[in-house]
């Protein structure tokens, strides 16, 4: 599109230009490569992610490391689930903001926080970064094995 087609458009019509039309079968099987390329990508990241390798070491016993693992991915699915419904309160507060392009729904989080107190506020920056230091440990650990 030329900057002259431009004309008239407001700022929110130029931020998200219509779509041009495209061919399905063309983007389906653009789609399914995506998926495949996908999977493989996510499944070798965690192959050779070594905070994992390092868990699995570290398990007193094969039972016990199945039983952490069930468990951390349980907990992960929960915390996925609190976050997909506090996602979706988000918008019921303020569908608009989000339609447009006003609000970020991955930042949903931050805005139902955002009325509370400066108490939840603190409690909420120690929890992130107590996440942050963790991984950032797991990381850490993990370059040492293997630069040792």
């Amino acid at each position: 599109m030329m900057y002259s087609e431009l004309g008239s458009f407001t700022k929110r019509q130029y931020d998200n230009p219509p779509l041009a039309p495209c061919d399905s079968v063309l983007l389906e099987s653009h789609f399914n490569l995506f998926l495949l390329v996908l999977g493989f990508k996510i499944a070798s990241a965690e192959m050779f992610n070594q905070a994992n390798w390092q868990r699995v070491w570290a398990a007193e016993s094969i039972p016990a490391m199945r039983k952490g693992f069930f468990l951390g991915a349980f907990l992960v699915f929960l915390l996925m689930m609190f976050f997909g419904i506090i996602a979706m309160i988000a918008y019921a507060n303020d569908p608009e903001a989000y339609n447009m392009g006003d609000k970020f729904a991955y930042l949903a989080f931050f805005d139902l926080l955002m009325p509370l107190g400066n108490g939840w506020h603190v409690i909420t920056l120690i929890l992130v970064t107590a996440l942050a230091a963790s991984s950032i440990d797991s990381l850490q650990n993990a370059l040492t094995c293997i630069f040792r």
